[in-house]
């Protein structure tokens, strides 16, 4: 991201209030900033094109705390000397160190944890769609405040109609999406899901 269109991201900033239910989180990070992200933890991501990408932190390092010694409490090229942490890094974590300094993209970066998705669905009711391919049926249970979707593939297995085997695996909205439309090009048909 160019220093004007970070600039302009981060005036319209939206603080971090959920959790990262993936590998980590996608931050937004200015060329000056990027060894104090590389410092608590952060991981380069290149673009597969070879040009550019964005830097990352991983979910297992957010609830670490920065070392306050040597971690200024504001690093924003844009705020230098502003905190919402009064100006000390001491007792926070690495998730409201960033969010602090206006980093957090509101992205998630890698694979979605099961266990995670599934713990944080307990209670949601998911907006459910169906498609159907010959005989296997793919479920597409959405939950909107999450932006994520459980994928379930219910397909026959062995002989006689009553064998079938049952998968699923989370998706962030937008893969899910995709998915959808490229088994829908495939032939597979939307169907009612059945209550």
């Amino acid at each position: 991201m160019k220093k004007n269109e970070l600039r302009k991201w981060r005036e319209n900033y939206t603080p971090f209030t959920g959790e990262c239910l993936a590998e980590g989180v996608r931050l937004n990070v200015h060329f000056e900033e990027k060894e104090y992200v590389k410092d608590l933890g952060a991981k380069w991501h290149p673009d597969p094109s070879g040009k550019g990408g964005y830097w990352w932190m991983p979910v297992r390092q957010l609830s670490r705390q920065p070392d306050s010694q040597h971690t200024p409490s504001v690093v924003n090229i844009f705020e230098a000397g502003e905190s919402d942490t009064g100006g000390c890094s001491n007792g926070i974590t690495i998730l409201q160190w960033l969010d602090d300094n206006k980093m957090l993209s509101g992205d998630w970066h890698g694979d979605l944890d099961k266990e995670a998705c599934d713990k944080a669905s307990i209670g949601e009711t998911p907006k459910e769609y169906s498609l159907v391919l010959k005989d296997t049926i793919m479920k597409f249970d959405f939950y909107n405040d999450l932006q994520i979707v459980r994928f379930t593939i219910t397909e026959p297995h062995g002989t006689g109609s009553p064998n079938t085997r049952e998968s699923s695996v989370w998706h962030v909205a937008d893969d899910a999406r995709a998915l959808w439309e490229s088994l829908v090009d495939s032939g597979a048909v939307r169907t009612e899901v059945a209550v």
